[in-house]
Formats: C-alpha cells, structure tokens, sequence
C-alpha cells in the first residue's frame, strides 16, 4: 500500500515536514501535548468517513511521522509519540492502529536504551553518595587539604579510576557535594517560608531548623565555615550569597516586616546575616567544645536573642 506521505507532491511534503517540526520544543526535547492536539485535529479532519477508512488513514498519519523520526534517528521521539498516537487515537473511539514491525523496532530499541540509561543513571548515583559519605569520614580524619582521593576511594570501596571520572579532583567533589547541601537547606527554607502561619512560628523554626541541620550535618557547616571552593572563594561566602539569592519568599517577609518597622532594622541584609551571624557563633562554640552537649538545646536562647536584637516589643507583640 503507497503510504499517505508518498502520495504527497512536493510542497504537501514540505508543509508535513514543518508539521513534524511543530512538535518539537525549542530545546529539542519532543512535545507530546502539541503533537495530541495537531492529531486530535487531523483524527476530526477524518471522522466523516467509516472507522475502516479511518483508522487506515490514521495508520498511514503515524506511520509517515514514525519514518521521519526513524530517519533522523529521534528514537526518544519516536517512542512518546508512539505511546501519544494511541492513546489520542483510543480517546477518539479508535483502536489498532497498524505499526509496521520496522517501526515497533526502532521504538522497543529505544526503550531499552532508556532502560539501561536509568540502570546507569542509578548506579552512579548510588557511586556519588558513597564517594560523598566516604569523603566525609576521610575530611573529618585527616582535614580536607591532607586528604586524597586515594583514600577516599579506599574508604568508599570504589576504584580510584571510577571516581576520577566522576570528579576531576577532590575539590570539585566538595563544591558538589556542598552545592547538593545548598540546595537541600534552601529547599527546606522555602517549605517553611511558604506555610499558612504567624510570622514569628516561621522565623522560630526557620531558626531550630538550621540549629539542627548543623547539629547533624556538623561535617558539612565545618567545611563550609573553614574551607574555599575550587576558585579560591571561602565556602561560608558561597554558601551566604547562594541562601540570599534563592529564598524569594523569606526575603519578602523581612522586607515587608521593615517597611511595617516591626524590625529594628530597614535593611534584608543586615537582619539576614545578622541571624547567620549569630548562629554560626553559637555553632563554633558549640564545635569547639567538641560537641560536649546537646546544641539543639540551646535553641530557646538563640531566638530569645535574636528576637529581641532584631524584632520590636517580640515579648509582648505578635507579628501577624
């Protein structure tokens, strides 16, 4: 049977062509919700003849665009619009679809690869926790600057060669790791940020929430009070400037709180890094001595403090 493409005259294939086109973002990652209404379209388009007719044409439809993406070889494509063309067709009363066994092919082919791309995907990221939870231990021993990737290696039982290639040197691996910690503590920032609650509740668990990330991620706030990413920058500086750029909502809220003068500042800035200040004061302290006691304990006093240097009347007035 001619295919619905081969029929086509030159300026029909051209227009069919840029049809294709159309399903694909400028990224070029394939758009499927473009793709469903361009063949929810063409399936009304049809409707007038019997299903018999129409689901041959339809068949021909799909075929034609799966022999375009099998010869540009968008496997990936191919496969989502396969699992798009039927799922529209079903929704529009129309069943088997026929696919020629060349492009069932091509589709399984590229789920496979999709499949051992995830496999792999998940191997190295079970490798990077244990490279990172392994460099951790061997920072805390011996201090970042006399530790090696040999011995992290070692002590994460993976071969040298196979962390060299997912690290260059043991100082992008600290940037990445503390990079992946950035945006954990700013994920948790927002959440808290974003509740339907006083003011005060958010800024107080705001406060415990950090007290207790350094109270049990003390191996991370050590490197990033002590040590300098790749490019001679102090982690501490990194790490204040990344939190003030990516809470839009926490920001907001001190903002609006200077312009109501419920603070006794009038600038983000210095009541951000005023409360940062604080605690990191409280935090070395608290390492120096060898976390002799319970730092979550010292919470109570932390906000006491820094409500009554930062906020106005906060023992008898309510922030709403």
């Amino acid at each position: 049977m001619m295919s619905h493409l081969s029929k086509m005259q030159s300026e029909e294939k051209l227009k069919f062509y840029s049809e294709i086109g159309n399903f694909f973002a400028p990224d070029g990652s394939f758009n499927s919700e473009v793709f469903e209404q361009s063949f929810n379209a063409y399936i009304n388009s049809i409707k007038g003849n019997n299903k018999g007719i129409a689901r041959s044409k339809i068949s021909e439809y799909i075929s034609d665009i799966l022999t375009h993406l099998q010869e540009k070889n968008l496997s990936e494509a191919a496969r989502l619009l396969y699992h798009s063309a039927i799922n529209t067709a079903h929704n529009n009363g129309i069943a088997d679809i026929n696919f020629s066994s060349t492009h069932i092919s091509f589709i399984l082919e590229s789920q496979n690869i999709d499949i051992k791309k995830q496999e792999r995907d998940k191997d190295t990221e079970t490798k990077i926790k244990k490279i990172y939870s392994a460099a951790l231990c061997i920072f805390d021993e011996d201090g970042f600057r006399k530790s090696t990737m040999d011995s992290i290696a070692a002590q994460a039982g993976i071969g040298k060669a196979s962390i060299y290639r997912l690290f260059k040197n043991k100082d992008e691996l600290l940037d990445r790791m503390l990079l992946e910690q950035f945006q954990i503590i700013v994920k948790e920032i927002n959440a808290i940020s974003s509740e339907k609650s006083e003011v005060t509740e958010q800024i107080k668990s705001l406060i415990a929430y950090w007290i207790g990330y350094i109270a049990e991620n003390y191996s991370i706030y050590k490197l990033i009070q002590t040590e300098s990413n790749s490019e001679g920058i102090h982690n501490k500086i990194i790490f204040y400037d990344y939190l003030s750029s990516n809470l839009p909502l926490l920001k907001e809220k001190i903002i609006s709180h200077n312009l109501q003068k419920r603070l006794k500042t009038i600038n983000f800035y210095t009541a951000f890094y005023g409360i940062l200040g604080y605690i990191d004061g409280v935090a070395i302290k608290w390492l120096r001595s060898n976390r002799s006691y319970n730092l979550k304990d010292e919470i109570p006093e932390i906000i006491d403090v820094l409500f009554s240097g930062f906020i106005e009347h906060h023992k008898t007035k309510k922030l709403k």
